[in-house]
């Protein structure tokens, strides 16, 4: 094509090139993207060299300055402290110093409206500048982690109980019944060390224990290592207990009274694992376990569906009866605390299961029992993940906000039939996927379709249970026959169950509970 242009007096001239609008603005955004990147690039580089870092302290050596001094106190302990680096920073100016043998320091620092003083393993605090000041630093998550695991260490319960956020003292009955707990399940047990990792705060975060929702929650993990039993537990416990049945388990805390406070004590948590005393108590639970499978508000395809599914509304029917009755969901654990530790129980305690890990038990049941603050237990079957059933995703979120999660093998074979090896790979496979997956050990299993305690011989039920306590699970629940809501530690293999049918209305849920005795 010719690039000529026609003059009005007929004469040709070249065709000049005419920049559009859109253009024009192309070329001046590239024009300012580039600026910007080369300033950042120089400010690097003369930071990199520390020229902004001298061209600052020239700038402040001629600011006016004000003296900044006073005594620094632990604010738990009200102890001073003693010989600590201090810093004070105003914008990027920082003064360093350390106090002395009483705690006192002393600090010129630009003038200005606060500074910010802090001290290793000690929260950051503005103050306003100014003589003799008394201040007083917090102990950092970390540290009152330290502090808190210590006070396990030398057994000060005393010590532990005050440390305890006001909502987490509100679950013990007593100081005295905290301090039993923990010298019931840990007292003959060597102590041999302790470890913190790194906190992390979130700004929104849910306790599993109680599935109250909180604030600026500082969480991180602990560790705790105990030496060799001798006998006090169980092989299987001594085994996992050396496999790191402790190892790194949730710890969180919350500001309360201006310090960090204890919500989840990780190793020393109620819902911490369970470890199986050699010596089993002689004793018994009036707990009823309630189980369920499809919670959902599709129409059933088939009989088998139909027995299986508790209508959505049904279901938050019986969820409202419980709260209103003053019935208390617990978990497994819970169950086995009060069993082998005599941990209190809230009144009416009641544990809710489902069993083989349904997407509707996410979908429809999950978020009724978050409205109730109400704690369950799902048993999956680990060959089974995603379609019709829990993805991974779902059974992590679930498992983070309060539900407990047991095995219920691969792939739900009946174990009164299987050969031996299957039955083996069926119980330790699904247990290690799980752990696997979900960051932590797993004690509970549940007999798929009950299993051999239905058709199996006495010595395959045997069999099947030593498999069980090898494996290192702590009970397994039972396919209800003859219903019964009394629980015995010395057959912990053989948790009887209530089921809640199909089809079952409020009314015929308040009969149920009512038939067994709940």
């Amino acid at each position: 094509m010719s690039m000529l242009d026609r003059r009005h007096d007929g004469a040709r001239r070249p065709l000049r090139s005419r920049l559009s609008q859109k253009h024009i603005r192309r070329q001046h955004v590239f024009l300012g993207i580039g600026s910007l990147l080369f300033v950042a690039l120089v400010v690097t580089l003369l930071s990199q060299f520390g020229v902004l870092s001298f061209l600052w302290n020239e700038s402040t050596s001629t600011l006016q300055k004000v003296t900044v001094s006073g005594v620094v106190r632990d604010a738990q302990t009200g102890q001073p402290l003693a010989n600590v680096p201090i810093t004070a920073r105003v914008v990027s100016f920082e003064s360093q110093t350390t106090t002395n043998g009483q705690g006192y320091f002393f600090l010129r620092v630009p003038k200005a409206s606060q500074i910010i003083i802090s001290a290793p393993n000690y929260d950051a605090q503005a103050v306003s500048p100014g003589s003799d000041l008394a201040i007083k630093l917090v102990p950092d998550p970390v540290e009152t982690a330290r502090r808190f695991m210590s006070a396990f260490m030398q057994q000060r319960f005393d010590q532990l109980w005050s440390m305890l956020a006001p909502n987490e003292q509100a679950f013990w009955a007593s100081e005295t019944d905290f301090a039993s707990f923990l010298t019931r399940k840990f007292g003959q047990l060597p102590r041999l060390s302790f470890s913190i990792g790194q906190a992390k705060t979130f700004p929104g975060w849910i306790d599993p224990d109680t599935t109250w929702s909180y604030q600026n929650v500082a969480v991180l993990p602990v560790s705790l290592t105990l030496g060799p039993t001798a006998g006090i537990l169980t092989p299987p416990s001594e085994e996992a207990i050396a496999n790191g049945l402790f190892r790194n388990l949730g710890f969180a805390e919350i500001k309360s009274g201006g310090l960090w406070r204890v919500l989840v004590s990780g190793p020393l948590d109620q819902e911490a694992p369970i470890i199986v005393p050699a010596k089993v108590p002689a004793v018994t639970a009036r707990v009823p376990i309630l189980m369920y499978h499809h919670v959902s508000s599709l129409p059933t395809k088939n009989i088998l569906d139909y027995s299986l599914t508790v209508k959505t509304r049904d279901f938050a029917a019986q969820m409202n009866y419980l709260a209103a009755k003053g019935y208390h969901p617990i978990t497994l654990t819970d169950l086995f605390d009060n069993l082998y530790y005599r941990m209190p129980l809230p009144s009416h305690p009641i544990v809710i299961t489902f069993d083989d890990g349904y997407e509707d038990n996410f979908v429809y049941a999950f978020p009724i029992l978050q409205q109730h603050h109400f704690v369950a237990e799902i048993n999956i079957i680990t060959g089974m993940i995603g379609g019709w059933y829990l993805t991974w995703n779902q059974i992590r979120q679930m498992n983070a906000d309060g539900i407990e999660i047991g095995s219920h093998t691969i792939h739900h074979l009946s174990l009164a039939s299987v050969f031996p090896v299957t039955a083996e790979k069926e119980l330790a496979g699904s247990k290690a996927t799980l752990e696997q997956q979900l960051g932590h050990f797993i004690q509970f299993f549940c007999y798929p379709s009950g299993e051999p305690f239905h058709h199996g011989t006495q010595a395959r039920r045997q069999f099947i249970t030593s498999l069980l306590y090898q494996d290192g699970y702590v009970g397994a629940l039972l396919d209800p026959g003859a219903e019964s809501i009394v629980q015995n530690p010395q057959l912990p293999y053989q948790l009887p169950r209530v089921r809640v049918p199909g089809g079952t209305t409020l009314g015929g849920f308040i009969w149920l509970l009512k038939l067994v005795g709940a």
